[in-house]
């Protein structure tokens, strides 16, 4: 298998602290401003044709150690994270939010048939504005989503069972320039599904990198 490490942006999940400890970067502490720019590809192959994620993530580590003599550990920090929850006290949805209507998608990997839609979150971007579609989403896999945009993790507090739909969910990517149209992924969140994301404290596993 080729295995490519390139650099890791200030919210999303990276390649050195995924690898290590299988975290997005919100639970990586110690890590070199280099990290974020300079990128390096790594070569590697590897006899097992049905290697998981985890037995990947594993080789990645020790040829991260023996190139990069990188040294780890992880340990448990209190973190700033968001609770999403109803922004109404009514506990009426945003207009864009909806139970699922297509319950019969058809589940990833698979693929659907011209008149069939598939189950998860799509997202596109024009330049301006990322837009993200929803078919049979659970509130949790929304979470988890919102997660890289944010910066922090995001715990679901909504109460909300099963799955919903949501077809034009747009806002403008934290990395880009301000702009006066500009529309915050909280914002937006409030405005088109009628959600909030409120700040708390989170016991989690933090990766220390203790050299590299």
């Amino acid at each position: 298998a080729d295995v490519t490490i390139g650099p890791i942006g200030p919210n999303g999940p990276g390649m050195f602290g995924g690898t290590a400890g299988a975290l997005p970067t919100f639970q990586l502490s110690g890590a070199p401003d280099w990290i974020n720019t300079v990128a390096y590809d790594i070569q590697a192959t590897t006899s097992d044709a049905g290697i998981t994620p985890g037995r990947m993530r594993a080789m990645l580590r020790a040829m991260l150690a023996d190139r990069f003599k990188m040294t780890t550990r992880v340990e448990q920090r209190e973190v700033p994270a968001y609770e999403l929850r109803i922004a109404r006290s009514d506990r009426r949805l945003g207009a864009q939010l909806t139970e699922t209507r297509a319950a019969d998608c058809i589940p990833p990997p698979a693929k659907p048939e011209p008149q069939q839609l598939q189950c998860g979150i799509g997202q596109s971007f024009d330049g301006a504005m990322y837009r993200l579609r929803a078919v049979n989403v659970p509130m949790t896999l929304l979470s988890t989503r919102l997660q890289p945009l944010v910066g922090r993790p995001v715990i679901d507090q909504t109460g909300l069972g099963g799955g919903y739909d949501f077809i034009d969910f747009r806002f403008t990517p934290p990395t880009a320039a301000p702009a006066p149209n500009e529309v915050s992924v909280i914002t937006a969140l409030r405005e088109q599904l009628g959600l909030v994301l409120e700040p708390r404290r989170e016991i989690l596993d933090v990766l220390v990198i203790d050299h590299i």
